[in-house]
């Protein structure tokens, strides 16, 4: 209902384009990746949401990436069938309702072929009865362990990168650092000038010496926007489920300096450290160490390779309730919203936005992980993030109006501000989304920028169909034109310029034509009946686009390259001028 809706009242349809490979002339992420040491994993796509292939002791699974939950979760049926013991009951809070399950803790899982046992010694989850039978897959992998694979996420390439934390820590970590001061249980020891205890950080190893006393630890490591996490063990146990951590603490580094809260002894979390303090009876060691002329990082790759490709790069925040938020605007309002790709629709507080006067003369189902839920449809002028407007990119925001208080209640409880939507996987998908969890940045352009190198160019004209009848092109005269701003068609009855808008919209692109004269920022702006609209299908040199001629014969969105009769459609076959 929602696709018949924005076709009829925007007069829209879409185009379909084989492969979604990256484009030449945008940035080969792909490449920038590899070179960073991540694995590629494949992402496949099912309403509107973004699934891999997983495997868990030969059990063959597919799970959804879901940012917008903390935890990960897992069918119930899969860890009692290899026996994995059921720890404490949880109920988390999703869209569409409450989760029940009990947390698992699992000694690995691969996502494509990235084993997670190299990061942490267990993949933690919630375990979920009949969660395949109700939902159609076996879990999902939530922000936790997205974040500890410093994951990457290509919207447009269908793609998502993961690594080991380590990989992007260890230019910041390596080398040499000398204790400063030492803090053992609130009490400051002394520290010998002359030989002071060091920190020796090579082939991703830790040696530390303090005195005569030399102790080798491998370690798992987690990148936080805040402090980093690290887990001491015998180098033995390396590639182990039982890690048998000998420390576990808080790292933090900044240029020269490094400062790091420790706990030796058994691991127990309820005392893991979570300031940078030792104070009396926390069994906690503060230590201050530097290392002088040590130089900074290199430059994030990824980022230089999206910047200069003409991406917006907006920062995100990582709250204490587990939630990526992502500060927007709609119109002039600030307009703070969590970042989902679990999310099918983008999604309004709809107290608030009833507020503004906002109506829904309309309704959608939104499908959660809790469920699913019927909620109102708003239509809104547009959404800016950071400097990327998506009105650059397409002219009305479609969003579901829902309750969030279940949701600010508790972010209430943690002392957090209110959120007042979900950016969810249509505006990401619009965006050409790169999401970069490992540094906690989202990169956004309009969708028909990284298009721009299939579509560029004259297309001629070489055969038309037209209520049912086909007929071949009579010269080589008729020829439509794509340029980054304009479509231009000549040859024909009339010559027409149009500029446009292209929207991702999963298995098909839409495209909506307008007056070139107009500011597709402008109060007003609005695609009309006489620039129409169409779908392409681009392969290689040939080109299909059916044409919208009589919007009032559309009876549902098309999405297939026919123009039978009284279908108000009209098909074109191009091939591309050399």
């Amino acid at each position: 209902m929602r696709s018949v809706i924005c076709l009829v009242a925007c007069l829209i349809s879409g185009f379909l384009l084989s492969g979604q490979s990256a484009a030449a002339g945008t940035p080969d992420i792909d490449k920038v990746c590899k070179d960073a040491g991540y694995q590629r994993v494949e992402l496949t796509e099912r309403d509107g949401q973004f699934y891999c292939d997983c495997n868990l002791k030969g059990t063959k699974l597919t799970m959804m990436i879901d940012t917008g939950m903390p935890h990960c979760s897992i069918d119930k049926a899969v860890p009692e069938k290899h026996g994995v013991k059921m720890l404490d009951s949880i109920k988390l809070l999703a869209v569409g309702g409450t989760i029940v399950g009990n947390f698992v803790a699992i000694d690995s899982i691969k996502i494509g072929k990235f084993d997670t046992m190299y990061i942490s010694n267990t993949f933690n989850a919630v375990a979920v009865d009949g969660m395949r039978k109700k939902s159609g897959y076996d879990g999902w992998i939530g922000l936790e362990a997205i974040q500890m694979m410093g994951a990457i996420i290509d919207y447009h390439n269908r793609v998502m990168y993961v690594r080991r934390p380590i990989t992007a820590a260890w230019p910041k970590l390596s080398g040499s650092w000398t204790a400063t001061s030492w803090k053992e249980d609130g009490v400051a020891r002394a520290v010998a000038t002359t030989s002071p205890p060091m920190f020796d950080f090579a082939d991703e190893m830790l040696t530390i010496t303090d005195g005569k006393s030399t102790r080798q630890l491998a370690f798992d490591y987690f990148l936080d926007p805040a402090y980093d996490l690290i887990w001491l063990y015998d180098p033995k146990n390396m590639g182990k489920s039982s890690r048998k951590h000998q420390a576990v603490g808080i790292v933090k580094v900044s240029g020269e300096t490094m400062t790091v809260c420790l706990r030796f002894g058994e691991f127990d979390y309820d005392k893991l450290p979570m300031e940078f303090k030792s104070e009396k009876g926390s069994g906690h060691t503060l230590i201050e160490l530097k290392q002088p002329g040590k130089k900074r990082s290199p430059p994030d790759p990824v980022n230089a390779a999206l910047v200069k490709a003409g991406f917006s790069a907006v920062p995100l925040r990582s709250e204490a309730d587990g939630h990526i938020i992502v500060d927007g605007k709609l119109g002039k309002l600030d307009w703070p919203m969590m970042l989902d790709t679990g999310a099918g629709s983008t999604v309004v507080d709809e107290a608030r936005v009833k507020k503004l006067g906002a109506m829904s003369d309309t309704q959608e189902k939104v499908y959660g992980a809790g469920g699913e839920i019927v909620a109102p449809l708003y239509t809104f002028r547009g959404l800016s993030i950071g400097t990327y407007d998506i009105r650059r990119s397409w002219g009305f925001l479609q969003a579901s109006g829902l309750d969030l208080d279940w949701m600010n209640k508790a972010r209430a409880q943690e002392k957090l501000p209110e959120i007042k939507g979900i950016l969810g996987s249509p505006e990401l998908l619009n965006g050409s989304a790169v999401i970069d969890l490992g540094t906690n940045t989202l990169y956004l352009r309009p969708v028909k920028v990284s298009l721009q190198p299939k579509l560029a160019g004259t297309w001629v004209l070489k055969a038309s169909t037209a209520e049912g009848i086909r007929t071949a092109a009579a010269d080589d005269k008729q020829t439509m034109t794509v340029t980054a701003d304009r479509i231009a068609f000549k040859g024909g009855a009339k010559d027409t310029e149009h500029g446009y808008h292209v929207k991702d919209d999963w298995s098909l692109y839409r495209l909506a034509m307008f007056d070139p004269k107009k500011d597709d920022l402008a109060d007003g702006f609005e695609y009309t009946d006489s620039d129409g609209g169409g779908y392409f299908k681009v392969d290689g040199d040939t080109l299909k686009l059916v044409r919208i001629v009589d919007v009032t014969k559309l009876t549902a969105p098309p999405n297939e390259f026919k123009a039978p009769k009284n279908s108000g459609l009209m098909l074109l076959d191009y091939v591309r001028k050399k």
